[in-house]
């Protein structure tokens, strides 16, 4: 009898297969737009009828998606970012990649849910700049602490020392209006 996987495994199994999914998802893509861009093909598989082609490679290779996106959309999409490397910057993300083609040509077709995209590296290298500079001035503020309490026990020392003067002399003073 097979030992049930732990939960571990299972999540490292996950982790491995996503990572094999996400580039195959955009190579799938990509030859599905050299193929729907075959017109030689569509005439003598699919009558010359585009929407027979673009339908068959949907239900064909693109069912898993249950019709969440269009391989329209999908190949509109490849268009724009033809190049893997937004792709990876977007870690693949259908969704995302749908937004950034939408924001490109100002179209919202099939992409009904716009998420609004962060740029973690950038927002996580200004942050980072952020607290450097804060704790730049945190460090000038505890200077300026330390300074400023010097200089308070240093005018604490001359006030007590007035204070002392200040009684030697009022103590004169009674002395001669007395004397």
């Amino acid at each position: 009898m097979a030992k049930a996987k732990s939960t571990k495994q299972l999540l490292v199994e996950l982790m491995n297969l996503s990572e094999t999914v996400s580039p195959s998802i955009y190579r799938m893509i990509q030859i599905a737009a050299a193929v729907f861009g075959d017109a030689a093909w569509i005439a003598e598989e699919h009558g010359g009828s585009s929407d027979a082609a673009r339908e068959w490679l949907e239900k064909r290779y693109f069912g898993f998606l249950g019709g969440v996106l269009s391989l329209e959309k999908l190949i509109a999409v490849y268009e724009s970012f033809p190049d893997e490397s937004s792709w990876q910057e977007y870690r693949y993300d259908l969704r995302s990649m749908c937004d950034l083609h939408d924001q490109a040509v100002n179209d919202d077709a099939g992409c009904d849910v716009k998420p609004e995209r962060t740029k973690w590296k950038a927002e996580a290298a200004r942050l980072a700049e952020e607290v450097i500079q804060l704790n730049r001035q945190l460090g000038e503020a505890k200077a300026e602490l330390q300074d400023a309490r010097s200089e308070i026990a240093q005018l604490k020392k001359i006030v007590d020392e007035l204070r002392i003067a200040n009684a030697r002399m009022e103590g004169r003073l009674e002395s001669m209006a007395t004397a």
